[in-house]
């Protein structure tokens, strides 16, 4: 390891976990002398090794050695860990591999381990001969090793300078496809053997997406080669190694037969994700874990602005309200949130920053900035900011001030609320008729879903881009005081006026009543852009749960969506009924009201669709006809479930395979009102199964049941015959689809926590997963009060974060149940 001395020590300290390290020494370039150290003192409650020398290490330059040390090759999924697969004979073998991110190098070898601390990396390994063995960089040369004929010597050429974290290892048994790009870069994608050509979808979008980046950055990008590969026990979706992005199976791999239309777009979506942080994160590192949204931020806008540009059919941008902006605003409403630059003290709290905010709101900022430069000026700001630091790290200010400078606009004093201060702004808004014209009066607050006043009273410089029936105009201003006005042509009484038009603002829009009843006829007729009719319904549910208008209301708006036919709108109506249904089922007389207002609104979107696909049919209504179907099953519509039913019976018999886009829909709505027999069916097509994609839709929809018998069944077949990776997601189906599901699997997971799950996810981020899935879905003081004492007694675990947010949650719907019920139950007894 080179080192420099900077200045006369006795003591080199690194960080190390887990190592054993029996001696060390330094060597000086100039003088070749060599310093042995007198001992190596580990401490892995600080994640620290000191080396301590005889003397005292000089001043220079030379090479720091450690002699023989040891390293744990387990299974926990990070450091240097083993992976579990079958071979082609059938039988177990393993594999290794490198999960770094966030602070797990130090696991593999001693190093300075954060991400500002930048080296180059030089690595040889040996691996017995015949498997694939890969690290960031090329082959540089490969001999047999001379102490066992076995074996292979394998030497990587040297890596640019870059972060630990970044470094990776595979070893295993692998079918190869690769594709030489004209700019000369090599990708490649491995798969399991026997499965080369799934590998073949994602090659081409790697080979797409690696050239449109260059494109768009005006940055090539810097290595020779890009691998990506599966692998079969991987504690994340997919990690961005620079030129080795590891990745589970079902995010990479795609077969005619078992892939379904919404997986192949996670495909996409995942390789654009992490092809971006070649560049975001890589090239261009954060500082520090505060700045982590410089790479995740980034990395979720540029996906989406990549997909929508290499398949416009997905309208992908429309999807990011559901599958970001949304989340994004959920969370960031608690009173528990915390900024995009969040303050991260240690190691051990990296981890649960890797959430919605850090992801979700970083893009939907950048969204919004992006809108505010224009693209041509934001192209010329990445460039800028790209250039400037490659090879290096940076903190927020560094990317504002590039952005500055090619824009010429205010972009550190407008943008650094929104990533400085928690939560976001409601904008509140009303209308004044004036003589011939309308005086709107806005006005910001900060949001809180617990519908508190802001006493800090925190401002953000917030975009208002608004839309009105009466001309074409979209007009803009820049929101920077707590109130101010906007002068509009006079309305009619069919007049409307639509506040952040296009949903590009990172808020919440309180109307007074009289303009959202202007909204309704258009919500209706769909007279508003698809992002509109979205934003009004999301951001309707948000003022209900804080208290600011009633769930009735809410319903009553609802109806205006019965003739609605986009997939991203139906996405907004699904979250907001099962958020009420999910609230309803807590209280045993509410739990099947909302079953036929849910039928009723759906059944004119199922008529159109059918169960078949047709050959002029879009791709979204590829997406939107098994969610319909799902959610009239979920609700009682008989026709769908014994409909359901004799598809299975037919695709387990082997006369007619299901089509992988209705597997889960089916699925599902067989083991809701299914039994015994079901759970057995579905448990034996997850044994029978090759495809890592259908075992994971089989396992998350096994829990979907309310019978305590099943749920034990489930959970015994997950902790016995699923992956680790996969069983905090099967929890939370389960945890999810019932109140007594959630019940069950919260007191399962208490009482199992020191004897299965602590042993399976200790130091690991999916213990950090599997607690903010298995204590969310409540309802009740008692029950909130349950789960901080639980955490109070571990002394607030890694994992903490995720809990006290749910914590907020539970309290929040029980004040709703409380505030709304009986109004509620009332105003759905009309449709029993």
């Amino acid at each position: 390891m080179a080192t420099g001395i900077k200045s006369p020590t006795r003591v080199i300290k690194l960080h190390a976990v887990g190592l054993s390290i029996p001696s060390a020494s330094v060597t000086y370039d100039e003088t070749k002398e060599v310093v042995n150290s007198v001992s190596v003192d580990c401490d892995d409650a600080s994640q620290t090794m000191s080396i301590n020398f005889v003397e005292e290490l000089v001043v220079g330059d030379g090479t720091l050695s450690l002699q023989a040390y040891t390293a744990p090759l387990d299974t926990q999924m990070h450091g240097l860990y083993r992976s579990k697969y079958l071979g082609e004979d059938g039988n177990v073998r393993w594999m290794a591999v490198t999960q770094f991110e966030a602070v797990s190098a130090r696991r593999c070898f001693p190093c300075w381990d954060e991400p500002e601390l930048k080296a180059t990396f030089s690595l040889t390994l040996t691996v017995p001969k015949g498997k694939t063995a890969l690290s960031n960089m090329p082959e540089d040369n490969r001999k047999d090793s001379q102490e066992n004929s076995s074996l292979d010597v394998i030497t990587f050429q040297k890596s640019p300078i870059m972060s630990t974290y970044l470094v990776a290892i595979v070893v295993g048994e692998y079918e190869v496809l690769e594709n030489v790009l004209d700019c000369g870069v090599k990708v490649r994608v491995f798969t399991p053997l026997g499965k080369k050509a799934q590998g073949e979808f994602a090659l081409d979008v790697a080979s797409r997406v690696l050239p449109y980046y260059t494109d768009y950055f005006k940055v090539p990008y810097p290595l020779p080669k890009l691998d990506l590969i599966t692998v079969p026990d991987f504690s994340a979706g997919a990690m961005e190694n620079w030129g080795l992005i590891t990745c589970r199976e079902s995010l990479m791999l795609c077969d005619p037969i078992n892939s379904s239309s919404l997986n192949k777009q996670r495909v996409v979506i995942y390789i654009a994700h992490e092809v971006a942080h070649q560049w975001f994160g890589n090239l261009v590192t954060m500082q520090w874990w505060t700045h982590l949204w410089l790479n995740e931020g980034y990395a979720n806008f540029s996906q989406t602005l990549c997909a929508d540009h290499l398949f416009p059919e997905y309208d992908i941008w429309t999807q990011f309200l559901s599958q970001a902006f949304i989340p994004a605003l959920e969370l960031d409403s608690l009173d528990s949130t915390h900024p995009v630059e969040v303050d991260v003290q240690s190691a051990d709290s990296v981890d649960e920053i890797f959430d919605e905010i850090s992801y979700d709101k970083g893009a939907s900022v950048i969204r919004m900035l992006h809108r505010y430069l224009g693209n041509e000026n934001f192209q010329i700001g990445m460039n800028l900011y790209l250039t400037r630091h490659q090879y290096s790290n940076t903190c927020t200010e560094d990317l504002w001030k590039a952005l500055a400078d090619a824009s010429g606009k205010p972009v550190e004093k407008v943008m650094s609320p929104w990533t400085r201060q928690s939560g976001f702004p409601m904008v509140s808004v009303e209308a004044q008729t004036e003589a011939d014209s309308i005086t709107l009066h806005v006005s910001q607050t900060r949001f809180f879903l617990n519908g508190s006043k802001d006493s800090s009273n925190a401002l953000w410089a917030v975009p208002i881009d608004v839309a009105c029936s009466m001309d074409d105009k979209i007009r803009c201003i820049l929101l920077d005081k707590s109130s101010a006005t906007l002068e509009l042509p006079a309305m009619s009484p069919n007049d409307w006026i639509k506040i952040n038009a296009g949903a590009c603002g990172f808020y919440r829009t309180k109307y007074s009543s009289d303009l959202l009843k202007r909204l309704v006829p258009q919500l209706s007729n769909q007279t508003l852009p698809t992002l509109d009719r979205i934003n009004i319904l999301d951001d309707l549910l948000a003022m209900v749960q804080a208290g600011h208008t009633s769930t009735v209301e809410l319903l009553e708006v609802l109806k205006a969506y019965k003739g609605e036919e986009d997939y991203s709108v139906f996405m907004s109506i699904k979250n907001c009924t099962s958020t009420l249904s999910s609230v309803l089922s807590h209280r045993k007389e509410l739990k099947s009201l909302m079953a036929p207002f849910i039928r009723d609104l759906f059944a004119n979107i199922h008529q159109k669709l059918g169960w078949e696909p047709n050959e002029s049919e879009s791709y979204l209504d590829k997406l939107l006809r098994p969610m319909v179907l799902s959610t009239l099953g979920e609700n009682g519509e008989q026709s769908v479930i014994q409909k359901c039913q004799s598809l299975l019976v037919d695709h387990v018999s082997g006369s007619k395979m299901l089509p992988a886009d209705l597997r889960a829909c089916v699925y599902k709505t067989c083991m809701i009102h299914g039994d015994a027999s079901t759970l057995n069916t579905l448990m034996k097509l997850h044994r029978d199964a090759d495809s890592q994609e259908e075992r994971d839709r089989l396992s998350r929809c096994m829990g979907a049941t309310s019978q305590l018998d099943l749920l034990t069944s489930v959970l015994e077949f997950t902790l016995e015959e699923i992956r680790p990776q996969d069983i905090p997601f099967v929890l939370y189906s389960a945890a999810g689809y019932s109140a007594e599901g959630s019940a069950f699997v919260w007191e399962y997971f208490k009482t199992n926590y020191h004897s299965k799950f602590v042993p399976l996810y200790a130091d690991s981020d999916l213990m950090i997963r599997l607690i903010k899935f298995v204590s969310g879905n409540f309802a009740s003081d008692d029950k909130a009060e349950d789960i901080r004492s639980f955490f109070a007694a571990l002394q607030f675990p890694p994992g903490w974060r995720g809990a006290q947010q749910n914590i907020e949650n539970i309290r929040l719907n029980a004040a709703w149940l409380e505030r709304d019920a009986d109004a509620v139950s009332q105003y759905l007894k009309q449709w029993q």
